[in-house]
């Protein structure tokens, strides 16, 4: 919902969102609530991402009714899609053509409301509709006005019945109910009514677009081929609202080309009363559509100004209450503009008050602090070990929520690595200069996720610092206890023997990935995969590890996989050096991460890292795997990537290997054992060999 008032967008899984300006388009869903039954018993097909998943069980139930039926003839699985509009059609043939390559026991059905199908459409259009389906086998039930939906049962209104094993919703759209609740200007079917310039007519700071609004133009349909046509106007106007400038009209075409797939490639064009069916059709649609995607896919690279208070609308600056223009260095309006450096560079209180008075710590009996505005804690830990541990780095996308949650599990990694639970933090938090407004959403949102991920450790925040900057930058100083003293004193004098398996819990990559979304050539799934990584704790592999008697474990953060596993053997305390062999086909790596490191993306640390290389042995090794070289070489880049909460990497005794990877992998899919200890080295040096 949207709390129009307080000028917050409401989520379900994401703390609120703060907005001056607003622009929806969230599209339509089909009509399920005026037919009784209709939201209980039949599959809509939208929203896009629930569909998906019903459409793959569909074709699963088909295969298997398939391999179940000895007669197909006698045993049909029946299929019905109910709408008689361009999105029936399509998605109804869509089906006969995957359905078909899997199987030929099943039955379509199109139920149509009126006499003929396509009603915005050309006659023309309607009667090869009509041609494909008999064509096809498809059977059309004409003038069959659902009134109820049983379980597998429609009901006409005309007293009809028909009996369906699976029922597909594509009826005429509806908005979703949260626009009207929350108190937008709405026409009668829940649409946001928007003016000629796409802003809403109740509230002036909102746009809509898309299947969302409800334009004040008569015969605008809900087709992408107008909404597309926004798009443009709703960019220039958002910007146009900014700077305080006259917004412009968006004046629909009057005349289009409509392109309606037969889901094989063939397909049916109209234009201003013209229809026929052909094949180049469906190549010229499936080639601008194609067209069309690509844009959201090959982007420009992102340039990254440094933007100047020249650069700023006058209009935009008066709102501020400052001018750009003004003539005397010394006037209030420059000192507005310039932002002080050493104690002058805090948050003001007013902001931090705000932000504090909404975060709910845990609280810590081992730990007194005169509140979170305070940015020192004592801790009496009554006879336990103190581990403590402190990280901060700058952000690297723009979401504060996640990047508070993952700075704070960045943080606590440290101290699971240590064998330590949690137990307070300091926050140490950097804004980019800023409204105070935009001030307190920044800290808000950055401290409730991190809060969150604190409170799940156990974790209390017992106050901080902050400070404004160039960019955002979070980090926490951790305290964590070790209640075994001797157990943690003697895990100080740590020793491997030959055969010990080494053991990481999750893919090599972020960095890269990240690095690759900076330059606007990540996609939305490669970045979704680094976030996975990024934002699950350490929390139980750490738990997993000390149950099955680690020798020795660490995170792997900025010095990457070589980096951290050379500190580590640093730290075995033996005679001579132990040696590690690691298998380079053995260790894993986020897929995307491989393919921009192909494309020669880096992360900035990766040529400080790349000097452990100078002390590794890379041989080649009779390995089942197939790798050509260059992907072997990509490979090896990503060892020295520098990580983001990355994965535990640990040595445990062989004999306990087995077990401990079955724990992990039930929370740590990717884990996996990487290599082995061998024998003490007469070299005080030590070793890694891998093998390619």
């Amino acid at each position: 919902g949207v709390d129009t008032e307080g000028r917050c967008l409401q989520l379900e899984n994401h703390p609120d969102i703060e907005y001056d300006l607003l622009s929806i388009d969230t599209g339509s869903t089909p009509d399920v609530e005026t037919v009784p039954g209709a939201a209980n018993f039949t599959v809509p097909v939208k929203p896009v991402y629930f569909f998906e998943q019903k459409w793959q069980s569909l074709l699963d139930r088909v295969q298997l009714h398939t391999d179940n039926t000895k007669d197909a003839d006698d045993s049909l699985l029946s299929i019905g899609v109910v709408g008689a509009g361009v999105g029936g059609f399509e998605l109804l043939l869509a089906l006969d053509h995957a359905l078909k390559q899997r199987s030929a026991s099943f039955k379509l059905h199109w139920v149509v409301r009126g006499s003929l199908p396509l009603r915005q459409q050309p006659d023309r259009v309607a009667k090869l509709a009509l041609e494909e389906c008999e064509a096809r086998g498809i059977e059309v039930h004409a003038d069959f006005a659902v009134k109820e939906v049983q379980q597998n049962v429609l009901a006409s209104e005309a007293g009809a019945s028909l009996n369906l094993d699976e029922i597909l919703w594509v009826t005429a759209a509806r908005a979703p109910a949260w626009p009207h609740k929350s108190g937008f200007a709405t026409d009668e079917r829940g649409f946001i009514k928007v003016d000629k310039t796409l802003r809403s007519i109740s509230h002036n700071n909102v746009f809509a677009t898309g299947d969302i609004a409800s334009l004040p133009s008569p015969g605008v349909a809900k087709a992408g081929v107008f909404a597309v046509r926004q798009a443009p106007v709703l960019f220039d106007n958002l910007r146009r609202a900014v700077c305080q400038q006259p917004l412009r009209n968006y004046r629909p075409q009057k005349h289009f080309l409509t392109l309606i797939s037969l889901g094989d490639k063939s397909a049916i064009a109209s234009r201003n009363g013209i229809a026929f069916r052909a094949d180049r059709i469906w190549q010229a649609k499936d080639w601008i559509d194609r067209q069309f995607m690509q844009k959201f896919f090959l982007l420009p690279e992102r340039k990254m100004p440094t933007p100047s208070v020249d650069d700023i609308p006058a209009g935009l600056l008066a709102s501020l209450g400052t001018n750009s223009t003004s003539e005397n260095e010394n006037s209030p309006a420059d000192d507005d503009l310039m932002f002080c450096g050493g104690c002058g560079a805090k948050v003001g209180a007013d902001v931090l008050a705000g932000v504090i008075d909404q975060l709910q710590p845990v609280q810590s009996a081992s730990v007194t602090s005169d509140g979170l505005a305070d940015d020192s804690c004592t801790i009496h830990p009554d006879g336990k070990l103190v581990v403590q541990s402190v990280d901060q780095f700058r952000a690297s996308f723009d979401n504060n929520y996640l990047f508070g949650r993952i700075a704070a599990l960045h943080a606590l990694s440290d101290l699971y690595a240590s064998g330590a639970q949690p137990d307070s933090a300091l926050a140490l938090a950097t804004l980019p200069f800023s409204d105070a407004a935009i001030q307190r959403r920044d800290l808000s949102l950055m401290m409730t996720g991190a809060v969150e991920e604190l409170n799940r450790a156990g974790c209390m925040l017992a106050g901080g610092h902050t400070g404004i900057g160039a960019e955002a930058m979070l980090g926490f100083t951790v305290n964590g206890f070790v209640s075994d003293v001797p157990q943690a004193k003697a895990s100080a004098d740590v020793a491997c023997e030959a055969g010990d398996v080494i053991v990481l819990t999750k893919p090599l990559g972020t960095g890269v990935v990240l690095a690759a979304d900076m330059r606007a050539k990540a996609s939305g799934a490669d970045v979704q995969a680094a976030m996975r990584s990024m934002l699950q704790s350490n929390r139980e592999a750490a738990d997993i590890y000390m149950q099955h008697r680690v020798r020795v474990m660490t995170d792997v953060t900025g010095f990457g996989l070589l980096g951290h596993l050379t500190n580590l053997l640093q730290r075995l305390n033996s005679d001579g050096a132990c040696s590690a062999q690691l298998d380079l086909q053995n260790i894993p790596f986020i897929p995307a991460a491989l393919e921009h490191a192909a494309n020669g993306i880096r992360s900035s640390l990766y040529a400080q890292n790349a000097s452990v290389f100078s002390g590794i042995d890379f041989v080649q090794n009779d390995h089942p795997h197939e790798v050509t070289e260059e992907a072997s070489r990509f490979q090896r880049e990503l060892l020295v990537d520098p990580q983001t909460n990355g994965g535990l990497l640990a040595i445990v005794p062989a004999s306990d290997a087995e077990n401990c990877v079955a724990a992990l992998a039930e929370h740590y899919p990717d884990t996996a054992i990487i290599g082995t200890m061998g024998s003490k080295q007469a070299s005080p040096d030590q070793s890694i060999t891998i093998s390619v």
